[in-house]
C-alpha cells in the first residue's frame, strides 16, 4: 500500500493499487496503466485521449467503533469511483459498462483483505451511466460506490500496520 499522510488517502491509494495490479486479471482493461487512474477530483480534466479512465474520490468517513481507553478504531470510508469510456452506441456502451463494473466488483472483492488494516469492502454498481460530448468525442461516465472499512490505531493518521 502506498504510504501517505492520512488514512483517507491510504484507502483511496489502496483501491487504486488493487485495480492497477489485478483488474487486468478479471477483464481486458484496454491497456489501463497507473496513468489512467486519477485521484481526488481530477475527473475534471478527462478527455477521450485519457480513456478508459478511473477516477477515485474520497467522500468522507464515519467512525464505526473504537476501544475504550485507547488502542484501535474502525472507520468506514465512502469512495466514489467514476469510470470513463469512449463510445457511441448506447446499447453497446451499457454492455461495456456492465463488463467493467463486474470486473471492478470482482477485483476489489477478491483482493481487498490482502491490505493491512482492511476489514470489509462493499461495492454498489447500480448507478446508471450517462454520456457527454467533450471536444467532439462521446464519453460515457458511470459511477461505482465503494464502502471500505479499515482499522487504525487511535490517534494515528495511518492505517493499522501499514508500511
Amino acid at each position: 500500500m502506498a504510504t501517505t499522510d492520512s488514512r483517507s488517502n491510504q484507502v483511496v491509494a489502496a483501491i487504486r493499487d488493487i485495480l492497477v495490479d489485478h483488474l487486468p486479471e478479471k477483464i481486458d482493461a484496454g491497456g489501463m496503466s497507473k496513468k489512467n487512474y486519477h485521484l481526488q477530483g481530477q475527473a475534471a480534466g478527462i478527455d477521450a485521449a485519457q480513456c478508459p479512465a478511473i477516477c477515485l474520490d474520497d467522500r468522507g468517513s464515519v467512525l464505526l467503533w473504537e476501544s475504550i481507553g485507547g488502542g484501535c478504531r474502525e472507520d468506514q470510508y465512502s469512495i466514489n469511483l467514476q469510470l470513463w469510456l469512449v463510445g457511441r452506441k448506447g446499447a453497446d456502451m451499457r454492455e461495456e459498462f456492465n463488463r467493467w463494473r463486474d470486473g471492478i466488483v470482482a477485483c476489489l472483492g477478491a483482493n481487498w483483505s490482502a491490505y493491512d488494516g482492511a476489514q470489509q469492502i462493499t461495492v454498489d454498481d447500480s448507478t446508471p451511466e450517462f454520456s457527454t460530448t467533450i471536444s467532439g468525442a462521446t464519453l460515457w461516465v458511470g459511477e461505482v460506490g465503494i464502502t471500505a472499512n479499515v482499522m487504525s490505531a487511535q490517534g494515528a493518521t495511518t492505517i493499522l500496520n501499514s508500511t
